[in-house]
């Protein structure tokens, strides 16, 4: 991943800012790591909506001890948008994490404010490890 993905690589035990393009249509991959763990966030543009998702790249079982929290503010910080999301496993389809609803899904017209001058997105990226199971809800496995 250092090699071949430092461009899209993000190494960090805080949460990341990142500020990526967004258009009404178009796909960002990004390599997160924390906790010496490897997670993958994408970012689209489709059909009049952001969504963002962080998915686990390593053992199915392992996602569950995992939460994404995504925020979008303002320029001025007057305004912030926050969720949290169940992190889910690298098999789960994408798809299938927009469609159910487990990401941050916006409407375009929602997010336009918080563009800068060229289009970028300033979005905030943190990862949470659950200290203990009873946190833990196992239909998220």
């Amino acid at each position: 991943f250092h090699e071949n993905h430092k461009e899209e690589l993000w190494e960090n035990d805080e949460g990341i800012t990142i500020e990526q393009m967004v258009s009404p249509s178009g796909l960002h991959n990004t390599i997160l790591i924390k906790f010496g763990e490897i997670f993958y966030l994408q970012t689209r543009g489709d059909n009049g909506f952001f969504s963002a998702f962080v998915k686990y790249i390593g053992p199915m079982k392992k996602a569950q001890y995992y939460r994404s929290e995504i925020s979008v503010c303002s320029k001025d910080e007057s305004e912030l948008i926050t969720a949290r999301y169940s992190i889910q496993g690298y098999k789960v389809e994408n798809e299938d994490i927009v469609r159910g609803g487990k990401c941050l899904k916006l409407h375009y017209d929602v997010i336009k404010h918080f563009l800068d001058e060229e289009k970028n997105l300033p979005i905030t990226i943190d990862i949470i490890k659950l200290k203990d199971e009873e946190n833990i809800k196992t239909d998220n496995v």
